[in-house]
């Protein structure tokens, strides 16, 4: 959900995110098949809770330490993320486009999808300002474990669209299934059939609000995964800076930790 900074509306504004204490979850992908696990190490599992660090390199780039026992014996199994544009798009930042905006890619926001917990964010927008920004243009965020993972889950939210603004697309790459998707939503994930709302003025409330929720599941055993992000509107309203953001919450998944 996108906000405009000279509307009346009151919905809290999605420049405005702040680090939380605890990060719950990110993103989905491109699914890499991994080695298969040795019998004699069983898995544990981990969520957001089990983050020990979390680092912000850049706008384009995060890493997060999941560690199951702190500093104990069992190996802690480190995600990063790297963000790429293409056709146009770029990461959301403070000049270019009509009506500037926050550096917020990979940053934090506290309560996200009306589930009460804090979220990943992904922003971008056009390099170019509207109305000639160009369709298709996209994000790329590719997420990276250092040690293969199993039953991978977590909750996309905020996937909706403004009139003559944005209109939020997102695909994955194959290997998952999807669950709770809100009714709102259409689209199976693939390249071919994207999620997004169905039709192009769907704003939703993400502090408060589920209508742009659905939950994405991998089996695994996998290492990487991408989620391709884009703006699906064939049509733009002038002085408007076609900010998009989607967040990722309740991030759980097995490792061999040995």
């Amino acid at each position: 959900m996108q906000h405009d900074p000279t509307s009346t509306d009151q919905r809290p504004s999605r420049r405005t995110v702040t680090r939380a204490a605890a990060w719950s979850v990110p993103v989905v992908a491109a699914a890499t098949a991994a080695p298969a696990y040795a019998a004699s190490c069983p898995a544990v599992n981990v969520t957001s809770a089990n983050i020990t660090t979390y680092n912000r390199v850049s706008a384009t780039e995060w890493t997060a330490t999941f560690d199951r026992d702190g500093s104990g014996p069992l190996l802690s199994n480190v995600l990063t993320a790297r963000a790429t544009y293409d056709n146009g798009m770029s990461v959301r930042n403070d000049a270019g486009t009509a009506a500037g905006g926050t550096n917020d890619n990979f940053t934090l926001a506290t309560s996200v999808g009306g589930l009460g917990v804090s979220g990943l964010v992904m922003a971008q927008r056009p390099t170019v300002d509207t109305p000639n920004a160009p369709l298709n243009a996209f994000g790329h965020y590719a997420f990276t474990f250092t040690r293969a993972v199993t039953n991978l889950s977590f909750t996309l939210t905020d996937i909706d669209s403004t009139s003559g603004d944005f209109w939020d697309s997102v695909w994955l790459t194959p290997g998952f299934t999807l669950s709770n998707k809100a009714a709102g939503l259409q689209g199976d994930g693939s390249a071919g059939s994207p999620l997004k709302q169905t039709n192009g003025n769907v704003a939703v409330d993400n502090a408060n609000g589920g209508a742009g929720n659905v939950t994405v599941t991998y089996p695994g055993p996998i290492t990487a995964f991408t989620i391709n992000y884009s703006n699906a509107a064939t049509s733009f309203a002038a002085n408007v800076d076609q900010d998009q953001v989607v967040t990722i919450t309740n991030f759980t998944f097995d490792y061999k930790p040995c």
